[in-house]
């Protein structure tokens, strides 16, 4: 992604239309920060993956804002909502949704769409509330963490100028958060539009570093079936290209889904990165559709 490139793009605040609603839910021990687009709609709540916030769902909701009322959480530790509790796992993150879906009282069961982390999210609340759908955007297929040394207060060295590049972005201007965010894409990454590389790189600034510790216990849904079979509302999975796995590793992963869920259907973007819904986005909203 050349700089020139960059330089053409606008800051989030003229991305974001001002008709658009921000609130926040108050935990026991904290608060959870959301957006919305709001009007008398059906909701779809969009839960986004590690290490961004809820504004990566930016061009989703800008699509579907005309029929749906799109809700975009940030969960603990990223974007406004706040900082981690002692202990982070996907449990507590959805528990922490149930009582965002509590509050905001709707008139209809969501439907509720995760990408990555988000999936884990999405899967363990609809088994805590009345879903009418879930959608889970490329969730991890194989427990890649536990091949990979735990992380600790002390980074390991390989991580440390990554950190300092997420923890320098809250203080640069515009045009040069924009620079510094591309060493922060996805080895192998598709350059990503206007409305996709600034809501990946804002959501970047506003991480919490500290989660990096936590991500070993999120959880997998694909090692917890009973997740998948305990849900009674229809699934639909999408999946990417897989770079860490072989094709038969990724056929079995698969099954553990369809072997497991009551309705559901799977559908694969061979031609896609890990963020489906930034790399085939026309392809991605034709088929969000068919569910919504």
């Amino acid at each position: 992604m050349s700089d020139l490139k960059l330089s053409t793009y606008r800051p989030i605040t003229d991305l974001i239309p001002t008709t658009w609603q921000s609130g926040q839910v108050a935990l026991d021990d904290g608060h959870i920060n959301y957006l919305r687009t709001g009007g008398d709609k059906p909701p779809v709540i969009l839960f986004h993956g590690f290490q961004v916030d809820g504004r990566m769902w930016l061009r989703t909701a800008l699509e579907l804002q005309s029929d749906f009322d799109c809700i975009m959480p940030d969960v603990r530790g990223h974007g406004l909502s706040s900082p981690i509790p002692a202990n982070l796992d996907a449990d507590t993150l959805s528990d922490d949704m149930k009582i965002l879906v509590d509050s905001l009282a709707f008139s209809q069961p969501p439907v509720i769409i995760g990408h990555s982390m988000g999936a884990e999210v999405t899967a363990r609340l609809a088994g805590k509330i009345d879903a009418k759908q879930v959608v889970l955007v490329d969730p991890a297929l194989k427990n890649f963490m536990a091949m990979m040394p735990p992380i600790g207060d002390e980074l390991p060295d390989y991580m440390k100028p990554i950190v300092e590049t997420i923890k320098s972005l809250g203080q640069l201007p515009h045009d040069d958060r924009m620079t510094a965010g591309q060493t922060l894409l996805p080895p192998g990454t598709t350059p990503y539009g206007e409305l996709d590389f600034v809501t990946f790189v804002e959501g970047q600034s506003r991480f919490d570093v500290a989660s990096y510790k936590h991500a070993r216990n999120m959880g997998y849904i694909v090692e917890s079936p009973e997740i998948i079979a305990g849900l009674t509302c229809p699934i639909l999975l999408m999946t990417a290209k897989q770079m860490m796995m072989r094709p038969d590793e990724f056929e079995t992963a698969v099954k553990i889904f369809t072997d497991n869920w009551r309705q559901g259907e799977h559908v694969h973007f061979p031609d896609s990165g890990h963020a489906i819904m930034f790399d085939q986005f026309e392809r991605f909203i034709v088929t969000l559709r068919t569910v919504l």
